[in-house]
């Protein structure tokens, strides 16, 4: 028996719409990933402003005591 008998060269269709559907749900998840660390980098900017605002205020009203 020769390889090409053994080695079918074009897959069912079921399968390429299934790699399909893993590849999308791949690209979803990735993005997922980066619209969250997105928002958690936002988050700790606006905490680290608001940390300097704070420290700012209380220099201007005689330091730490």
């Amino acid at each position: 028996m020769r390889l090409p008998d053994l080695i079918d060269l074009n897959p069912p269709l079921e399968l390429d719409e299934r790699q399909a559907q893993l590849d999308e749900a791949r690209i979803l998840t990735t993005h997922r990933r980066w619209v969250r660390e997105i928002e958690y980098r936002r988050q700790i900017r606006e905490i680290e402003a608001d940390l300097l605002a704070r420290d700012d205020r209380i220099i201007r009203m005689g330091g730490y005591q």
